[in-house]
């Protein structure tokens, strides 16, 4: 597996790192320090993206970037998000899955959230994306 890393500075609060680092080091926005990272995998052809920490204004820009190398540079159709260890998501973070949902359905690939927590799953409630985006809570 290999992970993204950042860190505090830049316009959103966070600087990538090499996808080879592999330490773990926090993110700081605004006084408040936030670990953030994601792992990549591959699993029967999908590519497991392993999100951890709070997905927000400060770190969704990481997550949009990675995927479009993904998704647009790779051309992967096949995406997992995996959210076991994503502790908060707002809309910066939801409006990554549904761009990421729109570019691969608009090219017949598909996108599966896993995993969300119960408070994750009660925002896709509230927003609808429950019923938009493929969820695997198993």
């Amino acid at each position: 597996m290999f992970g993204v890393r950042i860190f505090g500075g830049g316009l959103l609060g966070g600087s990538v790192i090499s996808l080879q680092e592999r330490s773990l080091r926090p993110a700081t926005v605004s006084g408040f320090t936030t670990d953030f990272s994601l792992s990549f995998a591959r699993d029967h052809g999908a590519v497991v993206v392993g999100i951890v920490g709070e997905l927000d204004c400060s770190t969704a820009a990481v997550l949009e970037e990675r995927l479009a190398d993904l998704l647009s540079d790779q051309g992967n159709l096949t995406v997992v998000l995996d959210l076991a260890d994503m502790t908060f998501v707002d809309s910066s973070g939801l409006s990554v899955f549904l761009t990421a949902y729109r570019h691969l359905r608009g090219r017949g690939g598909t996108l599966c959230l896993r995993h969300p927590s119960a408070s994750t799953m009660k925002v896709f409630a509230i927003t609808g994306l429950d019923r938009l985006l493929a969820i695997d809570d198993l």
